[in-house]
C-alpha cells in the first residue's frame, strides 16, 4: 500500500514475484457511496487497532481518513 508507506515516510523498494494488485478500491469495484459512508467508523476502528501505535508515525483520525480515501481513489486522486 504505497499510500500508507508515503504516510509513514519511507519509500518502498522494488517488489518482485508479487501478483498484480489493483491500485485502488475503486478499481476493483467497491461502491463509492458505501465506502464514504463507512469511512468515519472505519477510521476509528483503524485508530483503535492495537497495531496503530507501532507505526513509525502515529496517525490521527484525519490522517486515517485521508489514507483510506487515497486507498479508494488511488494516488491519482478523486
Amino acid at each position: 500500500m504505497p499510500h500508507v508507506i508515503r504516510h509513514n515516510g519511507a519509500r518502498p523498494g522494488e517488489l518482485s514475484g508479487w501478483p498484480k494488485i489493483e491500485p485502488s478500491f475503486q478499481a476493483v469495484g467497491v461502491d463509492e457511496e458505501s465506502f464514504l459512508a463507512s469511512l468515519p467508523q472505519q477510521a476509528v476502528n483503524a485508530y483503535e487497532d492495537q497495531c496503530a501505535p507501532a507505526n513509525p508515525r502515529m496517525p490521527v483520525l484525519d490522517d486515517m481518513q485521508e489514507i483510506m480515501r487515497t486507498a479508494y481513489y488511488g494516488a491519482a486522486g478523486r
